[in-house]
């Protein structure tokens, strides 16, 4: 794999330092609704789809996901080797291949996807529109990405009962659990970093994506973007 840049050593190091705690955290703190969304996101994928990458894939949960209802070959790239280590043992010897790779520079010749799926993942991607350069140069004519991330919500009253939960009590809940100072305050600050959905629609439109489209889920909480080429 490439040299990684300072910022993609700090993040390969935070998660590496959580993985072990990963997936419990996830489900206890989202109440288990991100396995709804996970699913929610996979029922997007065209079910022609023959080869699959599933981005930023952790601990393969997506990617594990997407095995079970299609017949294709399914790749999960990850930059934490940690988290890779524990989706393999959760993957088994079945038709999901992990790669140690960063999105910034995917290790894959032109058009090799159908589809492209990444969970929760592209917030924390340093050099995003690169990023998403790649993963357009990777998919195949009339491929798809699909983005699952979270996103603004609009209500005023739901956004502040949402921001206290997600700002106050989830980091102090989630940085005792893994033992990790501040993973769980940064993990927050990069939603509200993160670019609404008209603005990432946006973004994707200007890379090149068309037929870009989302849909918002729990009153805009999160929302799973489409786009082709």
């Amino acid at each position: 794999m490439r040299s990684l840049s300072e910022e993609n050593k700090a993040i390969e190091n935070m998660f590496s330092e959580i993985s072990s705690s990963y997936d419990r955290l996830n489900h206890l703190l989202s109440f288990g609704i991100d396995r709804l969304w996970r699913r929610r996101l996979i029922d997007k994928i065209p079910a022609t789809s023959k080869k699959i990458l599933d981005l930023a894939t952790g601990t393969a949960d997506v990617a594990l996901e997407i095995s079970k209802n299609f017949n294709a070959l399914i790749v999960g790239a990850d930059l934490s080797l940690s988290m890779l280590k524990i989706a393999k043992k959760k993957t088994g010897n079945n038709n999901i291949h992990l790669i140690n790779a960063q999105a910034e520079y995917l290790p894959f010749a032109n058009s090799s996807f159908d589809a492209i799926t990444i969970a929760f993942g592209l917030r924390n991607i340093p050099k995003r529109e690169q990023a998403l350069k790649e993963m357009k140069r990777v998919l195949k004519k009339n491929g798809v990405l699909l983005i699952l991330e979270f996103s603004h919500i609009n209500n005023r009253l739901w956004r502040a009962i949402f921001e206290f939960y997600f700002l106050k009590i989830l980091p102090f809940i989630g940085n005792k659990i893994s033992n990790h100072k501040f993973a769980y305050n940064y993990l927050p600050q990069t939603v509200i970093k993160f670019p609404d959905v008209g603005v990432l629609s946006d973004i994707l439109k200007n890379i090149g994506f068309s037929r870009v489209d989302y849909e918002r889920i729990l009153g805009g909480v999160a929302a799973i973007h489409c786009a082709r080429i």
